[in-house]
């Protein structure tokens, strides 16, 4: 699922499930997002479930200078990045570009990449009752991110964990 155009309207879904993205044909193969998000005046999931993706589980950016607040409950994202490893990193979540999200009672696990992994300059997120886990990082790919639970990655990114639980990562924050 992929929705871009950089408009404040708001997005909702409701118990959706995307598995199995990857783009171009035959060999010359491509990775995608189970869901990817660019613009919106404000963002909710609610049980919603993106998982077997060949990139990221829920991918968050901006667009057109509209930068989204993201608003995730009891979503999940489960062994993205697996099935075709034309990307580095693969996140079960991930925010970029200055978004604001709140996670709550989120399931991130098993993805190639920190399953719950958020990036650049001005990132905000704060997760509640989120598990995550069941990786080691990147690095089998290539990447240098050694941490398969939660993390920032550049910039002056801030995550705020209550109540959070890292499951199986040989470093989990």
């Amino acid at each position: 699922l992929r929705i871009s155009g950089g408009s404040t309207n708001n997005v909702v879904l409701d118990n959706c499930t995307g598995k199995y993205a990857v783009g171009g044909l035959f060999s010359a193969q491509t990775a995608k997002d189970g869901l990817e998000a660019k613009g919106a005046g404000l963002f909710a999931s609610y049980d919603c479930t993106m998982s077997s993706n060949s990139k990221d589980g829920f991918n968050y950016h901006f667009e057109g200078a509209v930068i989204p607040n993201v608003l995730q409950v009891r979503c999940k994202g489960y062994k993205n990045g697996q099935i075709v490893l034309t990307s580095q990193s693969n996140n079960g979540s991930t925010v970029h570009d200055g978004i604001k999200l709140i996670d709550i009672g989120g399931e991130f696990l098993g993805s190639v990449g920190t399953n719950f992994g958020h990036i650049d300059n001005d990132t905000q997120v704060w997760a509640v009752g989120t598990l995550a886990g069941n990786s080691d990082g990147d690095e089998i790919n290539g990447g240098g991110i050694d941490y398969g639970a939660f993390g920032v990655w550049v910039g002056t990114a801030t995550m705020w964990l209550d109540s959070c639980t890292d499951k199986g990562s040989n470093i989990g924050v």
